[in-house]
């Protein structure tokens, strides 16, 4: 069963009538009711004739019967929602059913009939949907009927049975294993199917053998259970338009959507997952990705799976979310044996497989392919598991691609043009691959004698034709793009006929792109061959001109109209014709979701582009004198790179792939390229999903770090308000570079006022409060934290916020310094610091000293920080850390503001402390040796004011 776009627009044609699902089916017709269609088998009943091959089609109005080649509907085929009586279910359970239509009915209509379908309960519940929206339409309410009688159903396939001690579950057309303990939760609406089913943790982990049952009055122990979500198919092709290509980043949405729920929130494992079981024996693709998230009362076990290229038409993606719901106290008094526990979450998802064995639609899936309507990961996969591939085998398929013959298909929709040409596509995307690989040959930029033999032998194999095997690539180019069936050969600019014809040809130019990038050759000839061609200079011009045009040929940048023409032409000139390399206009958005209309106008093949900017290609076209040096990016290059990071047309790789090169970049330039940047990536932050969020922040980063103008420019665009949404997205990366980006812009205090205003203090005060415990697994955070604490607490109203109750940022600070002082394990003060504990207890050391506003404060903060302090400052190699030792010279020179605790440093051990610093490399530095001796005045000036014991050390 499909909604594939393309075909259902045919239907609505071949129907008469909007089509919103069709199946292709075996349709059993009373022996009464001939049709034109050929009787292939022996009546399994004397009730109706041998089954035919039709496609029923679901549609607005009616159901339809179409003939099996979709050229006209059966005779009678045409069955208004208001004649059915009721649906017949097999009692055995198979894939067949039969519609029984009212005595009241047009003439030439059976009074019933039967079908067969892999997709049966798919297909009724469509069937039942439809029945109840047309309903609708007469203001009334009406649930189609429903029985069910023996219909003589041929045996299902064989499958697996569970194992003992398990139990087989099924949900919406799926199934998987359970142990037995496990019972379904009734939901509001459902006493079982709700696709949650719990179970008591002690039987699961083999302490009690008494299974839990969701009814019973009895007390029970901690209870987990297990969730299923099953989303809707997706179209392969729209994926990127949601940002959702990939699991992983399906799987960054999720791990964002459960931090926002609650509080304390923290990711503990984030990995592929590797589903290692198929039991169903699925065609499709399967990938997944696998979540642990801990909040304040469970924990969060989560496998995101994708089932991708959904039988019948390999066009499709489906996502399912297994989550197990772990009470957080009793998993961490079973450590050991909730990884039993976790082992029986992941049979559960490895188990995970289709209820349903349905067959592939091969004759059309052909057609999709001859249409190029698949994306290049699609083609490698079916290619690799049916065999096929657009154009068919040259000798079944050599005069190209037809939908369906006897359809004229008409349709004004770009999708639903096909091509017809002399030779087929199968045959030209050789020959234009042979066209590349002889270029390179002939002028010395490809040295593999073996690929020029493989190629010339492949063209051999797939056309016959002296002239077409000698054609160059864009030669080969020019003749694929040639109109098609039902178009003439040269439409006029503007017209329907002119947009499905530059539609095809954008499809044209993406497919041989992609087998001009490895299909073919594999790794011997790729994109970057072609650019690393077009960039030596012992390529002739006529050479290197064409390498730019078979580079613009595959990058297709063009306007989004397909009624305006389009040339082959070099990179720069496209990129200029749709204004990409200058600035352009965005609609504010609100992330991927947003209705809002867009005013893009352009679209360009996005893993051509992706290459092209990866290679340095565009940069160097591009490169501007006047840029501010050698190697700095141009002006036209930052506007590219910031147009594709605010554009809904470039992909969640291709900007990814952005904010990766923007981070490793050391030469921006100082005209204005890292402001455009800046523009940007402070547009990812604001509405991309948090995985794009996350690298903008690390890019924004490098970039505040490398220029002081771009902190201004962000400051000026609302990055104080972004910043805070960040924070609060819980999310540990996505809070962590946010941090790093803070720790640069609050070093102004004109910045830091904007900051105060837009409520970071409150916002930081609140955050550290629920995580300064947890130093062991946001370490980092905390410290980054540090930072920024500590360069607000400049701001005398910014220290009070952070000081004031309930926040008391000081005192935690306090108690996180000594808790990591003695960690790992049991350490003591005086001892080796380990390296991993360096950092936070240098920037808490600076927080606190920006905190110590006054005596007080000193006294309050310095009684508990002094004594391990000075005895860490006793130890040689601790003095050798630089950053450690600065940090905790100055605090312990803004303690000698108080008696007390000048005296308490003396008390502690000071001397031996002085000896060591000098010792080791801060001696050497005049700044801290001066600092050095002030606190040795002010030590040896309090003990001879109190008279201490302590013979005075020798100044140096």
């Amino acid at each position: 069963m499909s909604s594939d776009k393309q075909i259902t627009e045919v239907l609505d044609k071949v129907c008469g009538g909007k089509v919103v699902f069709f199946d292709m089916v075996q349709l059993y017709l009373p022996n009464a009711t001939e049709d034109f269609e050929e009787q292939d088998a022996v009546a399994d009943s004397h009730r109706y004739a041998a089954p035919i091959k039709a496609c029923l089609c679901v549609g607005w109005a009616a159901l339809y019967l179409v003939r099996s080649n979709m050229s006209r509907l059966i005779q009678g085929g045409e069955i208004a929602w208001e004649h059915i009586e009721k649906l017949i279910e097999d009692k055995g359970g198979g894939n067949r059913f039969a519609i029984e239509l009212k005595r009241k009915r047009p003439k030439g209509i059976p009074r019933e009939f039967m079908v067969e379908s892999d997709f049966r309960r798919a297909l009724l519940k469509r069937i039942e949907e439809g029945f109840v929206a047309a309903m609708l339409q007469y203001n009334t309410i009406v649930m189609l009927p429903r029985s069910s009688e023996d219909m003589f159903t041929r045996s299902t396939p064989l499958s697996i049975a569970p194992f003992k001690g398990y139990q087989e579950k099924q949900f919406m057309g799926y199934r998987f294993f359970l142990r037995d303990c496990f019972h379904d939760v009734p939901s509001l609406i459902s006493k079982d199917q709700s696709g949650v089913y719990g179970a008591e943790l002690a039987a699961l982990l083999g302490s009690s053998s008494k299974s839990w049952n969701p009814f019973s009055s009895e007390k029970k122990g901690p209870q987990v259970e297990l969730m299923l979500n099953i989303f809707d198919p997706f179209p392969l092709l729209e994926l990127p338009k949601i940002g959702c290509e990939h699991v992983r980043w399906v799987a960054s949405r999720f791990k964002g959507e459960v931090a926002e729920r609650s509080t304390g929130t923290k990711v503990l494992r984030s990995q592929p997952y590797l589903k290692k079981m198929n039991l169903a024996n699925d065609m499709a693709a399967w990938s997944g990705w696998e979540l642990m998230i801990q909040d304040a009362d469970f924990i969060w076990t989560i496998i995101l799976l994708r089932r991708t290229y959904l039988p019948p038409l390999m066009d499709h993606v489906q996502d399912f979310a297994l989550t197990l719901k772990t009470p957080r106290n009793a998993a961490e008094k079973e450590k050991v044996k909730v990884e039993m526990l976790h082992r029986e979450f992941y049979l559960a998802a490895d188990t995970f497989c289709t209820d349903v064995h349905p067959n592939i639609y091969k004759d059309l899936l052909q057609v999709k392919l001859d249409a190029l309507l698949f994306n290049e990961d699609a083609y490698h996969w079916i290619e690799q598991q049916l065999g096929l591939r657009p154009g068919g085998a040259p000798e079944a398929h050599k005069y190209g691609c037809i939908f369906v013959k006897g359809v004229a298909i008409e349709s004004v929709t770009s999708s639903t043009r096909w091509m017809t040409s002399c030779t087929s596509s199968l045959a030209f995307r050789a020959i234009f691959v042979k066209g590349v690989v002889m270029l390179l040959y002939k002028e010395m930029a490809l040295n593999a004698n073996e690929l020029v033999q493989e190629v010339i032998h492949l063209v051999d194999d797939v056309t016959d034709s002296i002239a077409d095997k000698d054609l160059d690539p864009l030669q080969a180019w020019r003749l694929l793009k040639e109109p098609g069936q039902g178009l003439p050969r040269s439409p006029n600019p503007g017209t329907a006929a002119y947009a499905c014809l530059n539609a095809w040809q954008t499809r044209v130019t993406r497919y041989l792109a992609f087998c001009l990038d490895g299909f073919i050759c594999g790794s011997r000839l790729t994109l970057v061959d072609v650019i690393n061609a077009a960039r030596l200079q012992t390529v002739s011009e006529e050479g290197r001109k064409t390498c730019e045009l078979i580079l613009g040929l595959a990058l297709h940048a063009r306007s989004t109209d397909l009624r305006v023409p389009w040339e082959v032409k070099g990179v720069l000139s496209q990129l200029m014709g749709v204004g990409l390399l200058s600035h352009m206009d965005f609609p504010t958005s609100g992330g991927f979701e947003d209705d809002a209309e867009s005013k893009e106008n352009f679209t360009f093949n996005d893993r051509v582009m992706q290459v092209m900017i990866d290679s340095g290609y565009i940069r160097e076209l591009s490169e501007d004198p006047d840029a501010g040096g050698p190697g700095f990016m141009s002006m036209e290059f930052a506007h590219l790179l910031r147009n594709l990071m605010m554009s809904k047309a470039a992909s969640t790789s291709l900007k990814a792939s952005i904010c990766r090169l923007i981070v490793q970049d050391k030469a921006v330039g100082f005209k204005g390229q890292a402001r455009l940047l800046g523009e940007g990536l402070l547009h990812l932050m604001q509405s991309g999903t948090i995985f794009l969020a996350t690298y903008a922040a690390a890019a924004s980063v490098n970039l505040c770090q490398s220029l002081e103008a771009v902190k201004g420019h962000l400051m000026e665009r609302g990055i104080s308000e972004i910043c805070l949404k960040s924070l609060r997205s819980n999310d540990s990366d996505l809070m962590l570079y946010t941090l790093m980006l803070l720790v640069h812009l609050t070093k102004r205090s004109h910045f830091r006022l904007k900051l105060r205003a837009a409520g970071l203090p409150d916002q930081l005060a609140r955050l550290y409060n629920e995580i300064y415990k947890d130093i062991d697994d946001r370490r980092r955070i905390l410290t980054e934290m540090c930072s920024v604490m500590g360069q607000l607490a400049n701001d005398t109203l910014c220290a009070s916020t952070l000081m004031s109750k309930p926040y008391e940022a000081h005192t935690k600070m306090v108690t996180m310094f000594l808790t990591a002082v003695k960690l790992p394990g049991k350490r003591k003060p005086g001892e080796l610091i380990p390296e991993e504990f360096v950092k936070i207890l240098s920037k808490a050391m600076y927080a606190l000293r920006t905190f110590a506003h006054d005596v007080k404060l000193k006294d309050e903060i310095g009684e508990k920080i002094v004594e391990p302090l000075i005895k860490d400052l006793q130890e040689q190699e601790n003095c050798n850390r630089t950053d450690w030792a600065a940090n905790a010279v100055l605090f312990v020179f803004a303690m000698t503001m108080s008696k007390k605790m000048t005296q308490k440093m003396d008390e502690c051990g000071w001397p031996n402390a002085r000896r060591a610093l000098l010792a080791s490399s801060m001696g050497q530095l005049d700044i801290f040796v001066q600092r050095i001796r002030t606190i040795q005045a002010a030590v040896v000036a309090v003990r001879d004011k109190t008279g201490g014991a302590t013979s005075p050390s020798k100044s140096p």
